[in-house]
Order: C-alpha cells, then structure tokens, then sequence
C-alpha cells in the first residue's frame, strides 16, 4: 500500500528544479534576443523566497501519508503558487519595463511554464 503521494511529489520537485530555469525574458525590442532572468533577479530574492516556501510546503505535504486534510492543504498551497507566480511575475514586468524604451518587451520563460504545469 502506498502511503505517499508519488504525483504530488514529482510535481514538487519539478516546481523546485524550476528555480534554476529563467523566468522572465527581457527583450529590447522584437527582433534582438533577450536576456534571460531567474526568479530572484526578475521579482526580488524576497519574493523568490515565497514561492520556494510554498514548493517546500507542498513537498513536505506530499511525503506525508494520505489524508482528505493534507490533500485539502496540498491544494490550496499549490494554488497559491500559482496564484503568487502569475501576480508577482506582473508586477516584476511592469517593474523591469519602468526604466526601458517603449519597443522593449518582457516574455514568460520556460521556469514559468514549468510552475504553472
């Protein structure tokens, strides 16, 4: 009998090993190539620390033998990331745009995309 939840714990470390893709790409206009950043460099290494939390949390959730109040808990944690990815990644956009030419773009990269799968 299996006490784990093996999907949650592979979607853990998945979200974890996101970290170490870029996140957000920064491009000055659509032609050239644009710079890659992380988590931290793109919102802050505060709020990076955030939703590394919350990907612990559902880590540690998931080691734990099955029950209807850790699934409940392991929901909403994995919802709040979601949710705390989409709203920072905005606001590190438009934070990151503040200071550029008005051609200059910032795309989503691949660490997101990871996160949100």
């Amino acid at each position: 009998m299996v006490t784990r939840d093996s999907v949650a714990i592979t979607g853990s470390v998945v979200g974890l090993l996101s970290f170490l893709l870029g996140w957000l790409t920064l491009k000055p206009n659509r032609i050239a190539a644009g710079t890659s950043l992380n988590l931290g460099e793109s919102v802050g290494w505060g709020e990076a620390a955030v939703i590394l939390a919350l990907w612990l949390v559902c880590l540690a959730l998931s080691l734990m033998p099955r029950g209807r109040v850790k699934a409940v808990m392991l929901g909403v944690a994995a919802n709040l990331i979601l949710i705390a990815t989409f709203l920072l990644v905005g606001l590190a956009a438009s934070r990151l745009l503040e200071g550029e030419e008005s051609f200059a773009r910032v795309s989503l990269s691949s660490g997101i995309w990871i996160t949100a799968a």
